[in-house]
């Protein structure tokens, strides 16, 4: 077992590194092979990694140069990897995976800039999974969740420009999303489940594309073999598509 916390000092091992102005970083890793990394360039931050691998391959990585962020990664078992990256001040990112074994694969990815921002993911079993979260400007809110059941591999990104933007998105079983929004105000919510289809990918695709201010938009698909697109350019417009 490996176990390392550190409060107010800085210091220097080959999982990580950690630079602390009143910044808090704690580093804990379990079994084989596991990687870490903690900078912190700006005051009072916190951070935190904790890894219990396995089967080997867990990688993680924090990094914030700004203020008062807050980064969490939780990985368990196998090939996981994470990456967090705040630049502002008062973000918030979490990343949380749990792969089991069966051809396993984990990213996560979170990149936030500007201030006030909150990404939060999940990812539960395996294999071949993807997640990715793009915020630039203030008080954006994301959050990403996928439980690819009997390891069917969905795939979900979301980026947002703007302020003051919503995002959410929830796929269940061999499900693709993509959500983007450029402006400010909008909103937008993917559900994508096919747990009551069968025992293979629903294989459902899901794009929804805001540009402008106060829009929003409303995507559920369930069952196999959906497609869906919204497209809205302006300001307040609203848009809902349901498909079983």
């Amino acid at each position: 077992m490996k176990k390392l916390t550190t409060l107010l000092v800085a210091f220097f091992v080959t999982a990580g590194m950690a630079y602390a102005q009143n910044n808090e970083a704690t580093i804990e890793q379990i079994g084989n092979n596991d990687q870490a990394g903690i900078e912190q360039l700006g005051l009072e931050n916190n951070a935190s990694i904790y890894q219990n691998t396995r089967n080997q391959v867990n990688i993680a990585d924090i990094y914030q140069e700004g203020d008062n962020n807050t980064a969490n990664i939780e990985q368990r078992d196998r090939s996981d990897r994470g990456f967090i990256d705040q630049q502002g001040d008062d973000n918030t990112a979490s990343i949380d995976q749990e792969t089991w074994n069966s051809n396993p694969t984990s990213y996560a990815y979170i990149d936030q800039f500007g201030d006030g921002n909150d990404a939060t993911q999940w990812q539960r079993g395996g294999s071949s999974n993807y997640l990715s979260i793009y915020q630039s400007g203030d008080d954006n809110e994301a959050v990403q969740n996928q439980g690819n059941t009997n390891y069917h591999a969905s795939h979900g990104e979301i980026s947002q420009d703007g302020n003051g933007n919503f995002a959410s998105q929830t796929q269940l079983r061999g499900m693709t999303g993509y959500i983007t929004q450029d402006g400010d105000n909008n909103s937008a919510t993917m559900v994508q489940d096919g747990t009551s289809w069968g025992n293979g990918n629903a294989n459902n695709l899901g794009t929804i594309n805001q540009f402008g201010d106060l829009n929003i938009a409303s995507m559920s698909q369930w069952s196999a073999d959906n497609t869906a697109t919204v497209s809205q350019t302006g300001n307040s417009n609203t848009a809902t598509v349901i498909q079983d």
